[in-house]
């Protein structure tokens, strides 16, 4: 029997009584992020892309997490590097906007100067 034929399955793939399936992504946050972002496990609906699950996370962590990673217009700060499972996003085929798969993983760096 297919998965999504079980009894409380819609007809919609990948859901339980109209409600999508959750999956779970490791995020860590590097140097001054760490202190604030941490290393933590955090669950989204299946379908969730990388720049939503930023979203999550600036609402979650709001504060000093979010005046540093964010513009007032909740865009990423232009120096903050956001890698998924090793790759800049900016290298990304669909930047912010790639769909996050179960078990990726996001790592999250300020902004760094120096000389």
């Amino acid at each position: 029997m297919p998965l999504n034929s079980a009894p409380g399955w819609e007809s919609e793939p990948h859901t339980r009584n109209g409600i999508p399936p959750l999956i779970t992504i490791a995020v860590q946050g590097y140097l001054t992020f760490k202190a604030m972002v941490g290393k933590r496990q955090v669950s989204l609906p299946a379908g969730c892309n990388l720049g939503e699950a930023l979203a999550r996370l600036r609402g979650d962590l709001g504060g000093r997490f979010e005046q540093e990673a964010f513009t007032g217009a909740g865009e990423l700060h232009g120096g903050v590097a956001v890698l998924l499972n090793g790759v800049h996003y900016r290298h990304l085929p669909d930047g912010l906007r790639t769909v996050l798969k179960d078990g990726d993983d996001v790592a999250i760096f300020p902004p760094m100067a120096g000389g």
